[in-house]
């Protein structure tokens, strides 16, 4: 029942994340329509499809906890975006969310169903996320000691890449030269937006910290790919949108946020791998780093001496 919460969650979650850019975000009172800014909602729909479809397909080969780890992830970081997307239906005009809704004069925008279709999304995401925590801490007590441990560094590492993207996270989104849409730190930004830019970091912070102190590395890796993608979904946009547009620049702290993704990614491939090799050489019965290396083969009992 709650492995089916987790993925009907994360899977309605992803498609109404995906289809919202595609209704009017916001309008003005005379009714004038204010849709995704510079047409790049292919590549926001891809970003929001893209880890349910991953989620789904490493279920479908059995691949239970990697998939719910990724999961929990995804759905930790989905509350610090339920965050942003509330800011973006109370005033879209100040949301600072130019791949949604840019504001072209100085009237007063509305939300509109592409708004609400993104914050219910993001909330069902958040959901599924903590059904999948909850499956992945009970199967937790259920481990064997033949499966292969995170290697010692992972958490390290882990946290060192996670700060990096968080701190990308909550400085700016872009550089601006219009006067209608002023990008803004979360020192500097709405309350709303704020409390979502720091509810990303956090969580962020925590799935990384959680999913290296996993003492499986199938576990480890799956919550690293969820991180990393995660944070792709909110930092390639500002990148793409900063790059496509004549009155934006691209700013420091989205290649930040995407070179920390990165770096959760190689991470997450470094894990799997030597688990992969760890669990392997335990199958063929030869010694390896980490628990397979802690096995000593009792001594044969020598012959007895007659005193």
């Amino acid at each position: 029942m709650v492995l089916a919460l987790a993925v009907l969650g994360t899977v309605a979650g992803s498609l109404l994340v995906a289809a919202g850019p595609r209704f009017p975000v916001a309008h003005t009172r005379a009714g004038l329509v204010v849709g995704p800014a510079f047409g790049i909602w292919p590549l926001l729909a891809v970003l929001s499809v893209a880890p349910a479809v991953a989620a789904v397909m490493l279920l479908l080969v059995r691949q239970w906890a990697p998939a719910l780890a990724m999961t929990a992830s995804l759905g930790a970081l989905a509350v610090g975006r339920a965050l942003l997307e509330l800011q973006l239906v109370r005033d879209p005009a100040r949301a600072a969310r130019a791949e949604l809704a840019a504001p072209t004069g100085l009237g007063v925008l509305h939300p509109g169903p592409g708004a609400w279709l993104l914050l219910v999304g993001e909330l069902m995401l958040a959901a599924g996320g903590i059904a999948a925590a909850v499956e992945v801490g009970s199967a937790r007590g259920e481990r064997s000691q033949d499966e292969p441990a995170s290697p010692p560094t992972t958490l390290l590492v882990g946290v060192g890449c996670a700060v990096l993207a968080g701190v990308g996270l909550l400085a700016s989104p872009y550089g601006s030269d219009s006067p209608y849409l002023v990008p803004r730190s979360v020192l500097d930004a709405p309350g709303w937006a704020a409390a979502g830019g720091f509810a990303l970091a956090v969580a962020l912070g925590l799935a990384v910290a959680l999913a290296c102190s996993s003492p499986d590395s199938r576990v480890a890796a799956g919550g690293l790919v969820g991180a990393a993608l995660a944070v792709l979904g909110v930092a390639a946009p500002r990148v793409v949108e900063a790059a496509a547009a004549p009155s934006l620049r691209v700013a420091a702290g989205p290649v930040l946020a995407l070179v920390g993704a990165s770096g959760l990614a190689v991470l997450a491939t470094w894990v799997g791998e030597h688990g992969r090799r760890v669990a392997l050489a335990v199958a063929e019965g030869r010694p390896a780093g980490g628990a397979a290396a802690a096995r000593v083969e009792p001594l044969p009992a020598g012959p007895s001496a007659d005193v």
